[in-house]
């Protein structure tokens, strides 16, 4: 039987079915429907992202449209100045052509030289700026995008004609390689290739080709002294032989303690001083950093109270030979102030400044400079076999030794064969005895070789002390030259060591013990 709607329950039964499925799949198509339209916008974002950046990269990238901007030569340019808005040390480049010869200057201070490869690296870029691409042609609107508003780089030319040119650089290409340019009184935005703008990023300090300490020969030095603060006068001393006292060219060593507050020369030990002098002459130096610096600017870099002050006094030879075979030479001098300690590079420098005055460098402080900082005291540095002198300059030992003296004496006799050739005949003598050659020479030995263990300060010298051993060398160099020994009581470990009316060293009981058993052997075959 039918119903009222003239559907069967069969009917209403597949109808309601047919509705409760499509309250599920209307919702769900349009839930794809709509995730369909997102991933298209989503394409269509990426795909006009895409043509944006291929549009701006083609400004670097698409073939080079170059434009002649400036067409100079080298000499063609009397000044080029630099404005850098990110410059560290504000310091102006401002380079001029001075001279018969027109070299490249820094105009604030022309005495200063020059790297050559980079400033002329820097002028052969500047004669000839292109472009190799025009990127606007309106500059009014477009200077802000550009960051030619308020310009990175500004280039300043000026040539011999009079002609003033001004060039500026702005922000950074898409491409990472190129960057925005313009030029005074043109309207154009160009593309400048990366070569110039290497030159233009530079600080001053890196265009000054710095004066360094002089390579030396040992026997150009005169005169070497480092002052640290806190000391009186310098620690050091170099001099020739025939600037010393007499006595000191006995210590068989060119290098001394000297001081000007008791006039005493002290022999420093011959390898460590030579040591001093290659640490000097091999100073590793980074590169300027301030090619003028300011007074509040030395304080920072410690230079106006410095670390360390080292003066050198050279001879600097000259070319034309002599008629005695020799080349003249001029006395020169040159200071180097140390200042404070830095890190660059993951590297320990101090700053550094030449004559007081100049440019402000950076010396690597691991090698010579630590030596000459740290290393370098007259503790570490005296030569501690004081008493050496060669026995071909000796003729009398006056020797006393538990209160008793003994006098020893090289007696030398020349003569010549039929030929005119000289032979020279020794014979050794202790208290009137003669001694046997090789027996001489082996206690001669033992007191030239007497050897200290450290060097005592003036300050802690024990004064009226007991002598142990007392000699005295006379040699053939004058009538007045010796070498006087004295070894003394200091404490149960040590002997004060006196060398010529001056107490220098500590001997230890080891070595004095060994010199007293030498000599005791030596006076009881006198006997």
């Amino acid at each position: 039987m039918a119903t009222l709607t003239g559907l069967s329950a069969e009917e209403r039964k597949k109808r309601k079915k047919r509705k409760q499925i499509m309250k599920v799949v209307i919702p769900l198509a349009i839930l794809v429907l709509l995730a369909g339209l997102v991933v298209g916008i989503h394409f269509v974002n990426l795909y006009n992202e895409q043509k944006r950046l291929e549009e701006l990269a083609a400004q670097t990238t698409a073939a080079p449209k170059k434009v002649e901007l400036v067409t100079l030569s080298k000499d063609d340019l009397e000044e080029i100045t630099v404005i850098s808005a990110d410059s560290v040390s504000g310091e102006e480049k401002t380079f001029i052509r001075t001279g018969e010869a027109r070299d490249w200057k820094w105009k604030n201070n022309t005495d200063l030289d020059l790297n050559k490869t980079l400033i002329n690296g820097l002028a052969d870029n500047v004669a000839q700026i292109t472009s190799i691409n025009t990127v606007s042609d309106d500059l009014e609107s477009n200077s802000d995008v550009y960051g030619l508003k308020d310009p990175a780089h500004t280039i300043k030319i000026r040539t011999t004609e009079g002609e003033e040119i001004e060039i500026y650089v702005g922000s950074k290409s898409p491409s990472g390689t190129y960057y925005f340019m313009a030029v005074k009184g043109d309207n154009h935005i160009y593309m400048l290739g990366p070569t110039l703008y290497s030159y233009l990023v530079r600080e001053l300090a890196e265009y000054i080709d710095l004066e360094k300490f002089p390579e030396l020969e040992e026997q150009q030095f005169y005169s070497l002294s480092v002052q640290k603060p806190g000391e009186t006068e310098p620690v050091c001393g170099y001099f020739n032989p025939e600037d010393l006292l007499q006595v000191d060219r006995m210590a068989l060593s060119l290098w001394y303690f000297a001081s000007e507050t008791s006039g005493r020369y002290d022999s420093m030990d011959y390898e460590k001083g030579r040591s001093l002098s290659e640490a000097l002459t091999g100073l590793s130096y980074s590169g300027c950093v301030r090619a003028m610096p300011t007074e509040e600017e030395l304080k920072e870099f410690g230079l106006k109270d410095g670390a360390a002050k080292i003066v050198l006094t050279y001879k600097k030879y000259g070319i034309e030979v002599q008629p005695d075979g020799s080349l003249p030479f001029e006395r020169k001098q040159i200071s180097l102030t140390v200042g404070k300690e830095t890190s660059y590079n993951d590297m320990t420098y101090y700053y550094a400044q030449l004559d007081g005055t100049g440019p402000v460098f950076r010396i690597l402080k691991k090698g010579g400079l630590n030596f000459v900082m740290e290393s370098f005291t007259k503790e570490n540095m005296m030569n501690l076999l004081p008493t050496q002198i060669g026995i071909a300059n000796v003729d009398r030992i006056k020797l006393i030794y538990k209160s008793k003296e003994h006098d020893f004496e090289i007696r030398r006799e020349t003569t010549k064969d039929e030929k005119g050739n000289e032979k020279t005949v020794e014979r050794f003598f202790g208290d009137g005895k003669e001694f046997e050659e090789a027996s001489f020479r082996s206690f001669y030995s033992m007191l030239a070789a007497l050897s200290a263990n450290q060097y005592l300060a003036p300050e802690k010298v024990k004064k009226d002390a007991e002598v142990i051993l007392d000699y005295e060398f006379f040699t053939n160099y004058g009538e007045n030259e010796t070498k006087h020994i004295r070894l003394l009581e200091y404490d149960d470990n040590a002997s004060q060591l006196e060398v010529n009316g001056e107490i220098l060293y500590l001997v230890n009981r080891t070595e004095r013990k060994k010199i007293e058993s030498n000599i005791e052997n030596v006076l009881s075959a006198l006997e």
